[in-house]
């Protein structure tokens, strides 16, 4: 499991993978959160019960501008060298992305305001997992639509209005 954004979803999630490890002992259970702030990292790495703290590896990565599909965007620095099998895109926050592009463009303004988040992370794992994948994008609309846009195989895609979720299952690749 992967999740970019870590927090009180990253002890959720934990608090779920020990509850499967305990049903099912042979599998190891394994959250790796992304954090694009070093103070909520630890924040949230404080904040992980002891009896759940095997079950994260809880790191910070800088996120980075780049370019997906020649579009700004940012990822982090360092990712982990894992294949998911659920992705929760909550993160980083574009307070944490610095600098600009090549043409000027950054992710903090001239005025100082941001602009909305818009993380690649989730397209670059994209190519390597498996049918039944899924991923769980928590309120970043613009973001959302990039991703969805840039996915290359076949997703089925889910909507919550409520509470402005996407959600969306690897079904297979797309035939071309």
């Amino acid at each position: 499991m992967l999740e970019f954004g870590s927090g009180q979803s990253t002890i959720v999630i934990a608090h779920a993978l020990a509850k499967l490890a305990n049903a099912n002992p042979k599998n190891a259970y394994k959250l790796y959160s992304i954090d694009g702030s070093k103070h909520w990292t630890e924040v949230t790495r404080a904040k992980i019960p002891k009896d759940l703290q095997s079950f994260v590896d809880l790191r910070y990565s800088k996120p980075i501008i780049t370019r997906f599909n020649d579009r700004i965007c940012h990822r982090h620095e360092q990712l982990p060298n894992i294949t998911p099998d659920f992705i929760y895109l909550d993160g980083p926050s574009p307070y944490d992305v610095e600098g600009v592009d090549a043409c000027g463009i950054g992710f903090t303004q001239e005025d100082g305001n941001n602009r909305s988040a818009m993380s690649c992370d989730v397209l670059l794992y994209e190519p390597f997992v498996s049918t039944g994948c899924t991923i769980v994008i928590d309120t970043r609309m613009n973001n959302s639509s990039f991703v969805i846009k840039n996915l290359q195989r076949n997703w089925k895609h889910a909507w919550d209005s409520v509470f402005k979720v996407h959600v969306l299952e690897l079904t297979d690749w797309k035939k071309r």
